[in-house]
């Protein structure tokens, strides 16, 4: 429902623009707004994690969630819908965490990635949904309720009656005698003194250095790419692509064998994840989406790496539940 209610309001910018009277410039200013606050928002999810069940706030900010994306269908000025889609990024600040740490606390460690998968997937079906029923159905209602709102509704209401939070249980077992009036600052000291020690880890900062690379990784390959092209225009990209996607073979054999399983050696792991991130991300600036530039009329240009952006999606949700 998250997915689809992103995909919801890009899919209708021509009705919306002609009923407010507002040029598309505005509109897509609209999807920012709401993803600005729900980035603020987040913190919001960390007291409500702490201080009441996952599944209540689930429930509670689905039925909110659908009012707040009801009030843009029936808001008449710009004003209006700007403050119904910063309601709306609340609410998702909200409702997203609680459904991430509901499926965490109540899979075994061995099937999460299935539970994560199937979480993907259906998200992804559901951008697909709401872009669709957005297209197909953009001015038609059900007694002034588009139909998968309901659906939301329904979902809230078999949500508070079905779901359980294991971990919310565990603590009311644990803590019968405990006073409910807990201190809030104490809780929120406690949250960020684990999570400082959280990031103090070597283990945890490792990472950075892969994440960070790919970065400067994809413009060095784009770059490359380009010059290979130049002095190679039948093969330059295509050899490219073949020593970024192969260099990660030795690179991850070093990194999983190579190197001592010693807490000593972080640096050194390091700098094996940083030659990753920079030697393995070349494919798609350098080789996919030049090639894909290339090859594909210019007017389909832009459904053609639509299309591609879907199906990578989907079949990543799917090898991932695999």
């Amino acid at each position: 429902m998250e997915r689809a209610d992103e995909s919801l309001l890009p899919g209708v910018y021509k009705e919306v623009g002609a009923t407010l009277h507002t040029d598309p410039t505005l509109l897509g200013s609209l999807t920012l707004f709401r993803s600005i606050v729900q980035t603020l928002c987040y913190p919001l999810a960390m007291y409500l994690a702490v201080r009441h069940n996952c599944t209540h706030v689930i429930a509670l900010g689905a039925f909110l969630w659908v009012a707040a994306t009801f009030l843009v269908g029936i808001s008449s000025t710009f004003f209006q819908v700007v403050v119904s889609r910063g309601l709306n990024g609340i609410l998702l600040a909200t409702v997203i965490p609680a459904i991430q740490s509901l499926v965490v606390d109540s899979i075994e460690n061995h099937n999460r990635g299935v539970a994560f998968g199937w979480l993907q997937l259906t998200g992804n079906i559901g951008s697909i949904l709401g872009g669709m029923m957005s297209v197909l159905l953009a001015s038609k209602s059900f007694m002034g309720v588009v139909g998968w709102r309901i659906l939301s509704i329904i979902v809230g209401i078999f949500v508070r009656l079905y779901a359980k939070d294991p971990l919310f249980v565990e603590k009311n077992c644990l803590n019968v005698e405990s006073s409910p009036a807990e201190s809030l600052s104490l809780e929120l000291k406690e949250l960020f003194s684990r999570s400082k020690n959280l990031l103090a880890s070597p283990t945890k900062k490792q990472p950075f250095f892969g994440v960070c690379t790919q970065f400067i990784g994809e413009l060095f390959g784009g770059k490359m790419g380009d010059i290979l092209s130049v002095h190679l225009p039948n093969s330059g990209r295509i050899i490219l692509s073949q020593i970024s996607a192969g260099s990660f073979i030795p690179l991850a054999w070093i990194l999983m064998f190579g190197l001592p399983d010693d807490p000593s050696t972080a640096f050194k792991h390091g700098v094996v994840l940083f030659i990753i991130g920079l030697c393995t991300s070349w494919n798609a600036a350098a080789t996919n989406s030049p090639i894909f530039a290339e090859i594909v009329p210019e007017k389909s240009r832009t459904s053609i790496y639509a299309l591609d952006k879907s199906f990578t999606l989907f079949l990543t949700s799917y090898f991932i539940d695999s």
